[in-house]
């Protein structure tokens, strides 16, 4: 299992993981070491801890939501006219979440992203999306970061 960030990719089997935004700059700790980026543009400041056992989530701490990441990372769906809305799965609500394998989730601060008309918005912003940067464009406007399940 994976979680990435803009230029952060961390291996992970199990365990504890704070995930504490500052400014632009957004810090992982895992196992006791700490992988920061500072390619964030939202300035909004938060602090969540999660645990990963057995191929689940444990949520312990603040307020975060689920997506899967696939659903929104689909370039037709962005460059639709139509516009739709992802509502993300609350965790601090479900406190266990289990991640199936080949699957991407996005763990954003957000309550909603909405695609469609070449731009992705959220309760941050909005952003028009470059199509080779698609990924990195949903982590800028999202705040968020990847869990990605183990690849068989």
């Amino acid at each position: 299992m994976e979680i990435l960030a803009i230029g952060v990719k961390i291996n992970i089997d199990n365990g504890k993981i704070k995930v504490e935004k500052v400014k632009n700059s957004i810090k992982i700790t895992y196992l006791g070491k700490t992988y920061e980026t500072s390619k964030y543009n939202i300035t909004r400041d938060y602090t969540y801890e999660f645990e990963i056992k057995s191929n689940k989530i444990y949520f312990s701490s603040g307020e975060i939501y689920l997506y899967n990441f696939n659903e929104i990372y689909n370039v037709d769906k962005i460059f639709s006219k139509a516009g739709l809305i992802f509502i993300g799965l609350n965790l601090s609500e479900e406190k266990v979440f289990s991640i199936k394998e080949n699957s991407v989730y996005l763990l954003s601060k957000t309550s909603k992203i909405m695609v469609g008309g070449g731009k992705i918005e959220t309760d941050f912003g909005s952003k028009l999306v470059n199509e080779k940067e698609l990924a990195k464009d949903i982590l800028l406007i999202s705040d968020g970061i990847l869990i990605r399940g183990d690849i068989i």
